[in-house]
């Protein structure tokens, strides 16, 4: 599984600022999620846009259009690890933006291909 490159991740520390080509978070990323039989809230904003600038590439859909990808990365804290995926919007005022459609915490098999694509 090829792994689109992650726009923001610049791999240069934690000095990424969000001013510039902030993506879009989209409703389908503030929704509560269902995990184990507990309903976990909605991903705070602030959240999922620092696990998406620091996170990890770690799985493509090249066969939806668009193409969607999933990265990993923690929350500021470094507490928790965080599952966020994106695409890139392919028409309309916002063409060329980076669209977040889901934001939940890590599933474990997501955070195994974390831990892998760090080891890199």
């Amino acid at each position: 599984m090829d792994a689109h490159p992650h726009p923001l991740n610049d791999n240069q520390g934690c000095d990424m600022s969000y001013d510039d080509d902030q993506p879009i978070i989209l409703r389908s990323a503030r929704k509560p999620h269902l995990i184990r039989g507990t309903v976990v809230p909605p991903v705070p904003d602030d959240i999922i846009l620092h696990a998406y600038a620091h996170g990890e590439d770690v799985g493509a859909n090249t066969d939806r259009d668009p193409p969607t990808y999933i990265v990993v990365g923690p929350d500021p804290q470094g507490n928790r690890l965080y599952e966020i995926g994106y695409f890139e919007a392919p028409y309309g005022a916002d063409t060329g933006s980076i669209m977040i459609c889901h934001a939940m915490p890590a599933r474990h098999s997501y955070q195994i291909r974390y831990w892998n694509a760090i080891r890199r």
